[in-house]
């Protein structure tokens, strides 16, 4: 049997042409089996500056997680900034974000039920190695 519960806490706010959220999260999951309890637990805060209003946007981002409050060094973290510009509202859009995804030295090691949600990176994340993933996404909205 699968016990699993979780809570958060999130906000957003919008004030003149900036918009900004944050949430933040605990997570328990506990094993029938002899596997132990899972705890983990994380938070993100990001904002956007309307430049150009109704047209042009930047923001940044930073989350962290920690996937199993009993394993050392296996926190996640992001950073990202990015450029939306609106076409027609979001209706039409296009977006592009870079950043960085950082994986602590203890990650690779963290049991398979705390990675469970996180991108699967192989054997490209090794024990004792911290793993840092430059990224960078483009997007195209268009809702008819």
């Amino acid at each position: 049997v699968d016990d699993e519960s979780a809570w958060n806490v999130e906000a957003a706010v919008r004030v003149w042409r900036i918009f900004a959220t944050a949430e933040y999260f605990r997570m328990s999951d506990e094993q029938d089996d002899p596997s132990p309890t899972v705890r983990s637990g994380g938070w993100h805060a990001q904002a956007g500056f309307l430049v150009v209003p109704k047209h042009l946007e930047v923001a940044v981002r930073y989350a962290l997680i920690d996937p199993d409050e009993n394993a050392p060094d296996d926190e996640v973290a992001e950073r990202r900034f990015g450029v939306c510009y609106y076409v027609v509202g979001h209706s039409v859009k296009l977006m592009l974000d870079a950043g960085r995804v950082s994986y602590g030295s203890g990650f690779a090691a963290i049991p398979a039920i705390a990675r469970r949600g996180l991108p699967a990176l192989g054997t490209r994340v090794t024990s004792d190695k911290v793993f840092q993933d430059e990224q960078v996404r483009v997007q195209a909205q268009l809702v008819f």
